[in-house]
């Protein structure tokens, strides 16, 4: 006869652990496993996890009630099942602890329509779950690591609903202890194996990317100021890497990214991302040296701003006199098959199509008189690149 089981909902998603109630002889164990939703059978469903265990134990003292919370884990889960609990179970039993870095709620959102006020309430729980100690994408599998794409897409999301400041500053030293003597930044941060050390577009560029954006938010220099090293050197490897300021060319050997990771059915390329980010990169480090007074470095960064864009519009726009030619990939690169991006392209020619708006996605190359401005997001609800782009004429 199998052991005793109880299934307690918490009533939401959330990331913490559980504070235990109960009593029971000395010696007896119960075990607790965490999901975050039910098979159709109602049991609790834990594919999800992959290899991650999600499990903690308690071995009673047999000293009356014995209140008890795990103290060097946490979980991401809605559902806590226990086997061995003695019972009978009330209210009492388990009670759910949220646990996230200090930050204090600084904004706040609510319109007519119950949808977009549920979808903001799961924004802010997602980002309270995913705030511990070190911005990552998923709380409850064998995961849990601190991918710089993610935050560079959400960092601004993450300021406007809570007290950042603090919590993304450190994140910033821990990006400068991550990055290589190449000066390339790894996927993840902190670094952990089985990653690529260099992150490629879109998430390597969260070393200038958040920075900035803080500053943005709070007007506070002093982020600037620490990561402005971090940021120069970055931006030597990206140089070092983009011969011709073409960043993971088709025929370049190095690592192209992961380009939009989880799109269907796309095939834009690499190297369109690649230069982009390029560009971003190099106009924002020109606007972060006249802020802190590089005037010699501001004016370097704005020129190199300004041949990477004549670079990107002569390979990527329509009327670009850059032939479209397939290059076959090495062995090495041809392995790596992961993540394509959306983005609409003249059907005759390959290039991008700057007069295409595309609904609710808005993936789109926008013509207009003044600059190109580029910048790029990964949705995560969709996991899309979207690269909005402005062209001088």
């Amino acid at each position: 006869m199998g052991r005793k089981r109880h299934l307690f909902d918490m009533g939401q998603n959330m990331v913490g652990r559980v504070r235990f109630k109960e009593r029971a002889r000395r010696g007896r164990r119960s075990l607790f496993r965490f999901a975050e939703v039910l098979n159709a059978d109602g049991s609790p469903y834990y594919t999800n996890l992959r290899s991650a265990h999600a499990t903690d134990y308690y071995t009673f003292k047999g000293s009356g009630v014995e209140v008890w919370e795990s103290k060097f884990t946490f979980h991401g889960f809605r559902y806590v099942e226990i086997e061995g609990d003695p019972g009978p179970v009330t209210a009492e039993t388990i009670t759910g602890i949220v646990l996230h870095s200090e930050m204090a709620q600084t904004g706040t959102f609510e319109c007519s329509d119950p949808l977009l006020n549920q979808l903001q309430k799961n924004i802010l729980w997602g980002q309270k779950g995913n705030f511990v100690d070190v911005p990552t994408d998923c709380p409850q599998r064998d995961e849990r690591l601190g991918w710089t794409g993610d935050i560079q897409v959400f960092v601004r999301t993450a300021a406007f609903n809570m007290d950042v400041a603090g919590f993304m500053t450190k994140w910033a030293h821990d990006v400068t202890d991550a990055q290589n003597a190449d000066g390339s930044v790894p996927a993840v941060v902190p670094y952990a194996a089985d990653v690529p050390t260099d992150g490629g577009p879109a998430w390597a560029d969260a070393a200038i990317i958040c920075p900035w954006t803080i500053y943005l938010c709070y007007g506070d220099t002093r982020i600037l100021e620490q990561s402005y090293a971090t940021m120069t050197r970055f931006m030597d490897f990206l140089l070092a890497n983009s011969p011709g300021y073409v960043r993971c060319a088709p025929d370049w050997e190095g690592w192209p990214g992961f380009g939009d990771w989880l799109s269907i059915n796309a095939d834009t390329p690499r190297d369109l991302i690649g230069t982009a980010f390029l560009a971003y990169d190099a106009n924002l480090m020109a606007q972060i040296a006249a802020i802190l007074g590089k005037t010699d470095d501001a004016a370097r960064y704005q020129q190199l701003f300004e041949e990477v864009k004549a670079v990107f519009a002569s390979r990527h726009l329509v009327g670009s006199q850059v032939p479209v030619v397939p290059v076959v990939p090495s062995e090495a690169r041809a392995a790596d098959g992961r993540g394509r991006c959306a983005f609409p392209r003249d059907a005759a020619t390959g290039r991008l199509r700057h007069d295409h708006v595309g609904g609710v996605q808005r993936r789109f190359v926008h013509a207009h008189a003044d600059r190109l401005c580029a910048g790029a997001a990964l949705q995560s609800a969709a996991g899309r690149i979207c690269a909005r782009w402005r062209h001088r004429n």
